[in-house]
């Protein structure tokens, strides 16, 4: 008997919840033809037990270190060998990041936001290079860049334009193929993107705004407004689906990441803090720690910090595809986790501080392994 795996599927436009079943051993087969927020169907948990945690930046700490140290978790971190990186980690400066394009401060900020929004589909990016001849974030800001082009007269990709998009266009323009010359799971990845910037247009359009920069605006003008990192994390989060990055684990324990939102916010700190600081300039920008996704736990394994039974890594390292589920949420967590650790022990390094030395110190580790593959999320 076939194992059943429930999940949430959100209405594209209004985001009602409804539920549904699939089976675990057709998911592959029958995910790119959900059209109805199919992106997001098993992304959106409900807590089994108890009540659904806030999404919040102290959650994130919280609830990945309760799963890391609760002895239930396969895959753990070694707290000696943590505490040595810790010490080694230099103060370096981080590249500097992509350039924007050159248009408004408030055109930047939209821009910023659904880069950040659209930017998931990690365990395709061998494919996308082997057919498209450039690396998946390189062609999503070329894409980007079109879509400011054709922007009306405010200068910014507007909720409508969201909308228009098609999975055959994304397919000729975003990644420059044919449809029928275009593999499967490039269709696949069109439609998961296709999803989440509909779903975006639509509750911009529902709360009758424009633009992602009309929201950041209505934030702050709110009576509680506080340009804070912790409260645009949170509101982005609670606002787009998209950004909600969170798994329901053992007995209901939820677990939170907000991955894309916390980078969101730091991003915008770093270009626009001085142009906008009344949306852009947060003070506690160094409470976020912006990186997950798969290069995390990757560090943290070639530099021998995360445990995990042998045959775990040896299926990562046959590429097998990790569902969303206990061992990709366990995983997660303890590189989280692990990274929470550092960053209490180097107040004095920022997340993105830390996430570059990290980079620096596996440059020299003798361990190659391979990253982890997940295809079916849109939060990495």
């Amino acid at each position: 008997m076939p194992k059943v795996v429930f999940f949430h599927k959100v209405d594209n436009c209004v985001g009602n919840v409804l539920h549904g079943v699939i089976r675990r051993e057709k998911r592959a087969k029958h995910f790119h033809k959900q059209r109805t927020m199919t992106v997001l169907a098993h992304e959106l948990h409900q807590p089994r037990r108890g009540t659904r945690l806030a999404a919040s930046l102290n959650n994130v700490a919280a609830s990945c270190t309760n799963i890391a140290e609760s002895g239930r978790s396969k895959i753990h971190f070694e707290t000696r060998q943590l505490r040595t990186l810790a010490s080694q980690l230099s103060t370096t400066t981080p590249p500097t990041p992509t350039a924007l394009p050159s248009v408004s401060s408030r055109a930047q900020l939209s821009f910023i936001i659904i880069k950040n929004m659209l930017d998931f589909g990690q365990s395709y990016d061998e494919l996308v290079l082997e057919h498209c001849g450039q690396e998946r974030r390189q062609l999503l800001h070329i894409f980007l860049n079109q879509l400011q082009d054709a922007a009306d007269d405010s200068g910014i990709i507007s909720a409508r334009q969201l909308c228009a998009l098609t999975a055959t266009e994304l397919l000729s323009s975003f990644f420059g193929l044919e449809p029928e010359n275009a593999p499967k799971a490039l269709h696949t990845l069109s439609e998961m993107l296709i999803d989440v910037a509909h779903d975006a247009g639509n509750r911009l359009i529902a709360q009758g705004l424009h633009d992602l920069t009309e929201f950041v605006e209505q934030l702050v003008k709110a009576p509680d407004g506080q340009t804070t990192a912790t409260r645009f994390v949170s509101q982005l989060a609670e606002h787009f689906p998209a950004f909600d990055d969170r798994r329901t684990w053992r007995d209901g324990m939820e677990v939170v990441y907000l991955e894309k939102a916390q980078r969101a916010a730091f991003e915008l700190h770093q270009a626009l803090s001085t142009v906008l600081p009344e949306y852009c300039s947060f003070p506690d920008v160094k409470t976020l720690f912006p990186c997950c996704g798969r290069e995390l736990p990757l560090l943290f394994r070639n530099l021998d910090v995360l445990r995990m039974p042998e045959e775990l890594s040896q299926r990562i390292e046959a590429g097998e595809i990790l569902p969303p589920q206990r061992e990709e949420t366990e995983l997660r967590a303890a590189a989280f986790a692990a990274f929470e650790c550092i960053r209490m022990q180097r107040p004095d390094l920022s997340g993105p501080d830390i996430l570059h030395g990290l980079r620096q110190l596996a440059q020299h580790s003798e361990n190659l392994l391979h990253p982890h593959k997940t295809q079916y999320t849109c939060f990495y």
